[in-house]
């Protein structure tokens, strides 16, 4: 419940965990994976500057998850590598996997 009134106050912290949260669901709590809630709190967060939240929203686009849309490589790729140019460790693993596996390209 905490979390979810730091949440609502627009904490970027607190909005990508329950981003997390929501994208695996928690067995045993009553709480089922919803992708698409997980995406809008990812988006909010990432919107709100923090990076971590933009690492995991490009897995999300990557992977077609809570987007309504097909998977888009390309755009995942664009915020991976976004956020690794600004420093964050997040996303500078999933940049370095994404070119390891030859995922390139403009969004």
């Amino acid at each position: 419940e905490m979390l979810k009134q730091s949440a609502a106050g627009k904490n970027p912290e607190a909005l990508n965990h329950l981003g997390q949260l929501n994208r695996k669901g928690v067995p045993g709590a009553g709480m089922l994976p919803d992708p698409k809630e997980a995406f809008r709190l990812f988006s909010e967060s990432k919107d709100l500057g923090f990076l971590n939240a933009q690492a995991n929203l490009g897995v999300m686009i990557l992977q077609g998850q809570g987007t309504g849309k097909p998977a888009n490589p390309p755009e995942a790729v664009a915020l991976f590598e976004d956020g690794a140019k600004k420093g964050n460790a997040s996303c500078m693993f999933n940049y370095a996997l994404a070119l390891e596996e030859g995922i390139v390209g403009e969004a």
